[in-house]
């Protein structure tokens, strides 16, 4: 199973009523050690965010912070994340990335980011401008 998240989110109307059926089931987020509302509050998403009955009243950092909470609670075997964290300033970016560092201890993630500053959390490297693979460690 896998999982593609593209960088410009395409939200459908009901995307906020299936995400807090995700949130609402038993603890359900794949990253081990971590609650739903640990997730919720690392990343600042609040029940009015949850609560909001309108997708375009919500900001695009929003956006991207619950379409990475949608990635977590979703079960596959492979996600592909496209520019996951553009628009979201450094802390935020950080604290995805983290969150998907410790996703992908079980699952294969894989990030495609002009964002180097956190180049340092992850695996392998590939700068497809030169087609060299650096080790991330």
């Amino acid at each position: 199973k896998t999982m593609y998240k593209a960088q410009s989110p395409y939200l459908e109307t009901d995307f906020l009523i299936k995400l807090k059926q995700k949130l609402s089931s038993n603890n359900n987020c794949q990253i081990a050690g971590l609650s739903n509302n640990d997730v919720l509050r690392l990343l600042a998403i609040n029940h009015q965010i949850l609560d909001s009955d309108k997708i375009n009243t919500l900001s695009g950092g929003e956006i991207k912070r619950l379409d990475v909470i949608d990635a977590i609670f979703t079960n596959r075997d492979i996600y592909l994340l496209d520019e996951i964290t553009s628009g979201l300033d450094k802390f935020l970016s950080r604290r995805c990335f983290d969150l998907l560092r410790k996703l992908a201890a079980t699952k294969l993630v894989v990030m495609i980011s002009h964002d180097v500053e956190h180049h340092d959390i992850e695996d392998n490297i590939i700068r497809l401008s030169s087609c060299e693979v650096v080790d991330g460690s």
